[in-house]
């Protein structure tokens, strides 16, 4: 059986992890064929090279990066996280070092994992994780800093809770299948599985491919309870957000920062008008068994 290996160099532990993964596929009966997703000769061999399995190996962007672009829903998929937060594995409870995962994708069974479409003025975009607009989508385009992956995602967790000390409420207009939802929010975050950004989990209930959308924002006079639930290492209160959740969702914005998974790339003083559906079909994704 053949299986293209879509590999992040830079993720992980390097050539070292590319030549392990790839002994860890043989041992599970596949044959890899390697592409770097730092270079462009992935993006052809998505679409034209035959393959029984899709392999990713990195974090939650290298994961929607090729996600993004695999047109056919009939070959399954195998996520070998090696990133930072690892927010798409983890909602799938994928966890585990690369090349041992690999090791066990003989058999596994598969879980489903939705795509979503987002539509505006830009055109039409695919996204793994969510849409998301204000503090929550601007903080994505900070660097976080730390030794460890511990400590990146703390850091990452205070650049959150810095932009939402000084964001500027905006004015929303959210309609969830039809129901209506108007207000000044720090942030509105559309998402497709339950942890997101900084390894934060924004809708405990969110399921990786449960054909739901979940809508969660933060309203403007909520800012403090926000701001104090991440300033605790361990919180245990729930997260101060509001949650609501759906299929068809059209979000009507006066402007502002805006993010598909992790790449934030709209700043604008016009009105945005932005439609956001899941895709019918889900991709199946390998689920291999906890190792000891």
């Amino acid at each position: 059986m053949r299986a293209l290996l879509m590999h992040n160099p830079t993720a992980g532990e390097g050539e070292d992890s590319k030549a392990r993964i790839c002994e860890g596929l043989k041992a599970s009966g596949y044959e890899p064929v390697y592409f770097s997703t730092k270079e462009d000769a992935y993006k052809d061999a998505i679409l034209t090279e035959p393959a029984n399995l899709i392999v990713i190996a990195g974090g939650d962007g290298t994961v929607a990066k090729v996600l993004r672009r695999v047109p056919d829903r009939t070959v399954p998929i195998a996520i070998l996280p090696a990133g930072t937060a690892n927010n798409v594995a983890r909602s799938l409870d994928i966890e585990g070092k690369p090349e041992a995962l690999a090791a066990r994708l003989a058999g596994a069974p598969t879980a489903p994992l939705d795509i979503g479409v987002a539509t505006g003025p830009w055109g039409e975009r695919r996204f793994v994780e969510g849409i998301g607009f204000g503090a929550f989508a601007r903080h994505l385009d900070e660097d976080a800093e730390g030794d460890t992956r511990e400590e990146e995602l703390a850091d990452a967790r205070g650049l959150l809770r810095d932009a939402i000390k000084d964001a500027e409420p905006e004015w929303f207009e959210i309609e969830v299948d039809g129901d209506k939802l108007l207000g000044d929010f720090l942030f509105v975050e559309v998402i497709n599985i339950g942890s997101t950004g900084p390894g934060l989990t924004l809708s405990p209930r969110a399921g990786a491919g449960d054909q739901l959308l979940d809508i969660v924002y933060l309203p403007a006079e909520d800012r403090d309870a926000m701001v104090a639930w991440l300033e605790q290492d361990e919180p245990e209160d729930p997260i101060p957000l509001k949650f609501v959740q759906g299929k068809k969702i059209c979000v009507t914005t006066e402007g502002g920062t805006l993010r598909r998974d992790d790449n934030v790339w709209l700043e604008s003083e016009k009105a945005q008008i932005i439609r956001i559906s899941l895709e019918e079909e889900p991709f199946r994704v390998l689920i291999p068994p906890k190792g000891d």
